[in-house]
This record gives structure tokens, sequence and C-alpha cells, in this order.
């Protein structure tokens, strides 16, 4: 059985949040942490996906990291 390969230096995650503000806030926090870690922000995205819960709005976020 192939067991698929985990590439480390990619962080996906989604959220609901009630503004763009509050979501680029996560975004920043998790960079920091990653950071902290011992990783090189390479890039990072936030995307807004077209579903809502209760006035909430989802988004998708990716961070790419290489290592220090």
């Amino acid at each position: 059985m192939d067991v698929p390969k985990f590439d480390s230096n990619i962080v996906k995650w989604c959220g609901y949040y009630k503004t763009p503000q509050e979501a680029d806030v996560v975004l920043e926090q998790k960079k920091m942490l990653l950071s902290l870690k011992n990783k090189v922000i390479v890039t990072s995205k936030k995307e807004l996906v077209n579903a809502q819960i209760k006035g909430l709005d989802l988004y998708k976020f990716t961070i790419i990291t290489a290592d220090k």
C-alpha cells in the first residue's frame, strides 16, 4: 500500500470569521508561530470561500515555508 508523502512545509486550514481583518490577524499569528519554529515564510495566502454560516465568512489559508 502506497502512503502519500507528507510535506511539512505546507500548512493549510480553514476558519469562519466576521471580518477579513479578523482572518488577517489569525494568519499573522500563525506566521509568527512558524517563524519561531525556525521556518522561513515563502508565501502565504488567505482566500474567501463562497460559504457563510450565521453571518461568518469561510476563509481558506495556505502558508508555504522553508527551513532556516
